[in-house]
């Protein structure tokens, strides 16, 4: 499974949403990949007060569409993965992709993307864009989860999310939990166990196989 960071297209959340999820998915049996995606070009000189950070209207990502350039990358890496599956030791038709906010609009990249880049199925999480655009022939289940709380993306997105899937007669689980927040930053709610959601849906679906030997 491929674990695409939130961050804004600024930066990536490397560890919460990155190194700790892939070290939940091994507790599950299952191999992943973080994917440092291509963000917001920040200028190391930057002066403090700067920040470092903002889009770039100079330089070499000037008039570049950076949601694109990430989704590019999320779907070069779904092809990746399938082509050195065998050399991975993992199954080629068992590549899945989890993103978070930015990294969810990463997922969703590949979800409706060519084919070839397409995963087996996906977990787009509180994911920036999402929306109700018909899913393309061929799409994958989906594993979606919100905050009813989330003070950023919100979740009307994640619920039209949904219903395009259920309309298509796709498979598709939606978990809008009570609180949480974006990020689930504010625990004490249902949005803590999430991924134990995610394991029990990978389990109801076969995808908790073993690997090559």
């Amino acid at each position: 499974m491929i674990v695409a960071p939130g961050g804004g297209f600024r930066t990536l959340m490397m560890s919460y949403e990155g190194v700790d999820v892939a070290k939940r998915l091994n507790q599950m049996g299952v191999d992943a990949f973080v994917l440092k995606y291509r963000t917001v070009y920040v200028d190391p000189n930057a002066s403090p007060a700067a920040g470092g950070r903002g889009p770039a209207t100079t330089g070499p990502q000037a008039g570049q569409n950076l949601r694109e350039i990430a989704g590019a990358d999320g779907q070069q890496a779904v092809r990746t993965v399938r082509q050195h599956a065998a050399e991975f030791g993992v199954l080629s038709n068992r590549i899945g992709i989890i993103g978070y906010s930015a990294g969810g609009a990463v997922v969703l990249s590949t979800v409706y993307g060519p084919p070839d880049s397409r995963p087996d199925f996906a977990a787009p999480i509180y994911a920036a864009g999402a929306n109700s655009n018909p899913p393309p022939e061929g799409a994958p289940p989906l594993f979606i989860a919100v905050a009813a709380d989330d003070q950023l993306v919100g979740y009307q997105g994640s619920l039209d999310l949904f219903g395009a899937w259920r309309k298509a007669k796709l498979p598709a689980e939606l978990h809008v939990f009570q609180t949480g927040q974006h990020g689930f930053v504010k625990k004490g709610g249902g949005a803590d166990h999430y991924l134990d959601r995610l394991e029990e849906w990978l389990k109801l679906n076969g995808w908790l196989a073993r690997k090559l030997n």
